[in-house]
Formats: structure tokens, sequence, C-alpha cells
């Protein structure tokens, strides 16, 4: 899977239309066909996170720490990601957006929700999707 096809695959979730976790799995599945690919998107999810993550650390160190605690930033930093290549490359141009983000009310446009990374599937989801499939076809 190529970056850019990773991204294509994230904007299909319409995270920023607030898509729920369990549609947000549905559309995942549909789209990444088989445990190995869930892994290599699972492997660019991780890689762009920490790429925010870094951003945002370094950030943190000269102006001021983003006050979320540790779950609360691993959802804002999924969050970031979920809305899709354009808002992840300005967080990472300009890590305030990612604050100002942390900082708007809860529920607001603008803030954040938990967390985009509920929606990617594991291989369990595979097999008990496989296993509804098959019964499907059984009739």
């Amino acid at each position: 899977m190529t970056r850019e096809q990773f991204w294509e695959i994230v904007a299909a979730v319409r995270w920023e239309h607030g898509t729920e976790f369990e549609r947000g799995k549905e559309i995942l599945i549909g789209l990444l066909p088989d445990v190995e690919t869930m892994k290599a998107f699972s492997s660019h999810f991780s890689d762009v996170r920490s790429q925010l993550v870094v951003a945002v650390q370094e950030w943190e160190r000269e102006w001021t720490e983003i006050g979320t605690g540790d779950d609360g930033f691993s959802d804002l930093t999924c969050h970031v990601v979920g809305l899709g290549e354009k808002t992840w490359e300005a967080s990472i141009a300009n890590p305030r957006l990612v604050w100002n983000r942390a900082d708007a009310p809860h529920g607001s446009e603008g803030s954040y929700r938990e967390s985009f990374s509920y929606c990617i599937p594991d291989e369990e989801d595979y097999f008990s999707e496989i296993g509804r499939a098959s019964c499907r076809e059984r009739g």
C-alpha cells in the first residue's frame, strides 16, 4: 500500500463528517480486503500519527503543553489523522493547530473526538466478518 492509497482510504471513511466508529470500521473492512492489507493500512496510520506526535511534542517544548492527558492526546492525534492528508500536513507544519483543536469547546466545530483509531479493524474483525459472510452465502 502506498501513502497515497492510505490517504485515499482515510478520505473514504469521511471522519470529518461525523462517521461513527462502527460505520468507519465497516467502510475500512470493505476497502481493506484482507488482514495483510489492513496491517499495511495500520502501519501507515502509525507512521503518520507518530510524525504528528513528534511535531506536536517539539512545539510543546517551546510553547505550552497540550493539557489533554495521555488518552486525550492519543484521541486528538488520531482524530487529526482521520481528518485527512491536508489537515494532517497543515498540523505537521503548524502544530499550534492541534493545540487550538484541543482547546476548542468539546463538541464544537474545530474540536476533536475519540478516536479514529477505533475504526481500524483488527484480525478478529475479519474473522467475524468472514463468518457472517459465510452464513449469508449458505442462506
